[in-house]
């Protein structure tokens, strides 16, 4: 059974079009407004979530029946469960992480890409405002911590509100209002970046504002000229990648000095070190989904304090792939 597009996003049902559109706004400004609300905010998204799905079952099943290799890993986190050193928490995230995959897929295939951008910029918008106005600064180093739980958290939701913003600010099918608000989350996420001194999302962010300038402009060019700059990119790209290994130690030296990192990228390669060693004890299983940052669990608690975590939250090894 195959649905057409149209009937997806209610193109011929003006009722279930402002169902869907509003359920999934609703859940949209809730999952951005998660790290700082907590509890209430999620069972907001939920809510809206479990309500999208519910509204039209059919189309559910065959939208999750089309998108199941997306399940495949919220199910196994799940199946962690049995394995796990703390099961009820593997149990608990497991479930969160396919109820939001679950509804992002709901979400992908009834909102128009346009409106679910446009719901999560006037939800980060807000927050990220207050974050720099009224949240905390961390007393050591003066980084802006605002109303997230560090940092790095600020830095990453600054990050999403600043490429999705001049995104939205540099189209020109768009309306100025949106246009307006998508500059506005521009400006402030970038300033938000800076105060919280991450020199991860300021290395990342020109190169995501440079793959959105190159979509721009190849979406411009004729089918050849694409091959050509595509070609082109990946020349430049290995020369680089070859400079770069063959003056390996000057490079380092040169990112180290520019970031005011130290050796150990402030402690992130000791932190890795850990992370392996933990994997060399459960190299096929591991210890089960979010079954290590865990209060009361003796690893934990000794990084946490190693690293003067006190929040005992918004930690990680820094590291998608060893996590």
């Amino acid at each position: 059974m195959s649905v057409s597009a149209p009937d997806r996003i209610g193109r011929f049902d003006g009722r279930a079009l402002n169902v869907d559109a509003c359920l999934g706004i609703t859940a949209l400004i809730a999952l951005t407004a998660i790290p700082v609300a907590g509890a209430p905010v999620a069972l907001v998204y939920l809510a809206s979530g479990v309500a999208l799905a519910a509204f039209r079952p059919a189309l559910t099943a065959v939208e999750l029946l089309e998108a199941r290799l997306l399940l495949i890993l919220p199910a196994l986190c799940l199946f962690s469960a049995i394995w796990s050193q703390f099961p009820t928490e593997t149990l608990r995230s497991s479930i969160q992480l396919m109820a939001t995959i679950v509804i992002a897929v709901l979400i992908s295939q009834r909102v128009r890409p346009l409106t679910a951008l446009t719901a999560i910029v006037a939800g980060l918008l807000p927050l990220v405002l207050a974050s720099v106005l009224f949240g905390a600064y961390r007393s050591d180093t003066g980084a802006l911590v605002g109303l997230f739980g560090s940092k790095n958290e600020m830095a990453g939701m600054s990050a999403i509100l600043a490429l999705i913003g001049v995104g939205l600010a540099v189209s020109a099918t768009i309306r100025w209002p949106v246009r307006l608000l998508g500059a506005a989350g521009f400006l402030l996420g970038v300033t938000a970046i800076l105060l919280a001194q991450s020199v991860g999302a300021l290395i990342y962010l020109p190169f995501g504002l440079g793959a959105y300038l190159a979509v721009l402009i190849a979406a411009r060019l004729p089918v050849s000229a694409r091959l050509v700059a595509v070609l082109f990119g990946g020349l430049v790209s290995c020369l680089m990648a070859v400079a770069i290994a063959a003056h390996f130690a000057l490079a380092s030296a040169a990112f180290l000095d520019l970031t005011g990192k130290d050796l150990t990228l402030t402690g992130r390669i000791e932190l890795w070190q850990v992370a392996l060693n933990l994997i060399a004890e459960r190299p096929l299983l591991g210890t089960g989904f979010q079954a290590f940052w865990v209060p009361d669990h003796a690893p934990a608690e000794a990084l946490w304090t190693i690293f003067g975590i006190d929040s005992r939250s918004g930690f990680n090894f820094h590291n998608a792939y060893l996590s």
